[in-house]
């Protein structure tokens, strides 16, 4: 709160077209918050999700990374940046496998536009993540996601538009969530509400 994001946004934008947390805080801000529970606690080590994967690595710059994230030490304790091998989709799909194999719900938190530690399911990391379970075959609200089906297909069709500019213009956040859309799922199998994300060209 004490930080004027605002005006380090005009400070930062031709530096970082995603802005301040993306190019310069991101995994620094998360760290700091964790860093007095690790000390307290005498963690020894704490991991941080990985953003992109090693494969993207120089495409999308991005303030968390393993080049900063594991050098970055509290007390005794170590920063892990995890999952760099992996696509979202890929562990969204473990952890879809895992539920399954365990039959138990799993409560994600993705949003950071919600108060109070719930999912908005309005936004476009929740519709993302929404995606990201769809298309595995899996009910998103087994994942802390509670929506009404039907709203939610109608919310998609009235933001069409809006959402489809998000993915155009951000189409390496999309390609993996289309590629298991056209693999799980025939085009017949899908609402019509979603048939244009299905067809994309990127």
């Amino acid at each position: 709160m004490f930080i004027n994001e605002g005006r380090l946004q005009e400070f930062v934008k031709h530096l970082d077209s995603e802005g301040y947390w993306h190019g310069f805080q991101h995994g620094i801000g998360l760290l700091g918050h964790a860093a007095p529970y690790v000390f307290i606690h005498r963690m020894k080590t704490i991991y941080i999700a990985s953003t992109f994967t090693i494969n993207e690595k120089g495409k999308y710059p991005c303030a968390s990374d393993p080049d900063i994230d594991n050098h970055i030490a509290v007390a005794s304790c170590r920063t892990v940046h995890d999952g760099y091998e992996f696509y979202r989709q890929d562990k969204v799909h473990a952890i879809c496998e895992y539920r399954a194999r365990k039959e138990i719900p799993i409560r994600l938190r993705v949003c950071w536009q919600s108060k109070g530690g719930n999912n908005c399911c309005h936004c476009e990391k929740c519709w993302r993540t929404i995606l990201n379970i769809f298309v595995e075959r899996e009910d998103p609200r087994n994942y802390g996601f509670q929506y009404d089906r039907q709203e939610l297909l109608q919310a998609f069709q009235a933001h069409r538009n809006d959402f489809k500019d998000q993915v155009l213009s951000r189409p390496h956040r999309y390609r993996a969530i289309v590629k298991a859309m056209r693999k799980n799922y025939s085009r017949d199998e899908i609402p019509s509400e979603l048939l244009w994300l299905y067809d994309i060209k990127f």
